[in-house]
């Protein structure tokens, strides 16, 4: 990876708030990415004490993946993503859909 930026969506709590924890200092720009915003200041306060690497950029977007205009305004905001990482709220999937790799 070349560093420039990572996004984690679903990153207000949860998994996804752990993940950006591992990810800190490691981009650039690190996006946490979330419907609620109150969660995600969460995650950003833990991460600035955290101070993994001062040089890196931590910002905030808020989008609703149910929502067409919210999805389209934050692809629009996005440069140099080299990392995504999905976790939506409330995802499952069907043991019959799971299939080992080997």
């Amino acid at each position: 990876m070349k560093n420039h930026a990572g996004i984690v969506l679903g990153a207000g709590k949860g998994l996804g708030r752990t993940i950006c924890h591992r990810l800190n200092g490691k981009f650039k720009c690190l996006i946490l990415a979330g419907r609620s915003r109150e969660n995600l200041e969460v995650t950003l306060s833990e991460l600035q004490k955290q101070a993994a690497n001062p040089n890196a950029e931590l910002v905030i977007r808020q989008v609703d993946l149910t929502d067409h205009d919210s999805i389209a305004t934050f692809v629009e905001s996005l440069k140099d993503v080299e990392f995504l990482l999905m976790l939506p709220n409330d995802a499952w999937i069907e043991s019959i859909e799971v299939r080992p790799c080997n």
